[in-house]
Parts: structure tokens; sequence; C-alpha cells
């Protein structure tokens, strides 16, 4: 059993591995994630990043900035980028524009 810290209310604090998919343990992505944990716990995510020509994956920046930071550096709309990460971390799959 693996001692999963802030685990969302949709599940128990303690699960075995590969229980619970990385976006359930994650929750929402919100405009306060910090942008390689988002990257990192879920990685379709990453497309969206790559689509709108941010190299947030090779940033060091990525490892403190929000991603409300990075849409506001990168002139996007924050609410409709959070739609895009989210769409792409719940089904999974690499963002097409």
């Amino acid at each position: 059993m693996v001692v999963i810290p802030n685990a969302s209310e949709e599940c128990s604090s303690i699960v075995s591995p590969g229980v619970y998919d990385r976006i359930s343990l994650m929750g929402k992505i919100t405009k306060d994630k910090v942008i390689h944990q988002v990257m990192k716990s879920t990685p379709a995510t990453a497309r969206v990043f790559e689509a709108h020509r941010m190299g947030c994956k090779s940033c060091g920046g990525g490892k403190v900035e929000t991603v409300a930071w990075g849409a506001a550096v990168h002139g996007l709309d924050v609410e409709t980028f959070l739609r895009e990460l989210n769409e792409a971390a719940e089904s999974g799959e690499s963002h097409k524009k």
C-alpha cells in the first residue's frame, strides 16, 4: 500500500499502486497549479503547451511558475487555456488544434 498525501475526496488516502489514474489523484487543473506538476501528473497536457508554442517542458521556470502565469506571459486567455488543459487531461489524448 502507498500513502498518497493530499488525495482528492474521491480517493482513499491509502491505495494500491495503479488503482487510480493520475488525473483523479491530481484533481482538476487550476490556474494555481505549477506547470511542471501539471505536465508530470497528466502527460497529455504537454501537447497543449506545445500547441501554443510554450517551451515549458524544458524551461526551468516551469518548476515554479503557475498555469496562470504561463498563460499571461504567452498572451493566452487563462480560462480557455485551462479548458484545453483539462480536456486533454481527461481524454488522455494529444491536443489537436
